[in-house]
């Protein structure tokens, strides 16, 4: 049995379930509208849609005769948390052109110089 955590990171493993919330971090969006968007038969957005919602990362409701979705503003919260507390590093530009790697932990961030940790 999934519980929410793995429930969200289920959802964003695909990359067409990304992309709607990348669509509906714009606003809400008609069903037909966004699945035509994303050259999507309605039937396969439909099921996206209910994943996602299981993971509790977006709403749908009927307003004036048409299917909406919406993303869930906080639904990423538990899965920021946990992957603030493991330590995870991101590689990153710094502005003199060379690369730096920033450690998260425990919700910090600490930018290293990347020759630090090789």
């Amino acid at each position: 049995m999934l519980d929410q955590l793995d429930r969200t990171f289920v959802a964003l493993a695909d990359a067409d379930r990304r992309a709607m919330l990348s669509h509906l971090a714009h606003g809400p969006a008609a069903a037909g509208d966004l699945a035509r968007m994303l050259d999507m038969p309605i039937s396969t957005f439909l099921h996206h849609v209910v994943l996602l919602a299981e993971a509790g990362l977006v709403t749908s409701y009927v307003e004036n005769a048409t299917r909406m979705v919406a993303s869930a503003p906080t639904a990423l919260d538990e899965a920021a948390d946990w992957l603030s507390t493991q330590g995870l590093r991101r590689l990153t530009a710094t502005p003199d052109g060379g690369a730096a790697v920033d450690i998260f932990f425990g919700g910090a961030t600490t930018k290293r110089p990347m020759l630090a940790f090789w």
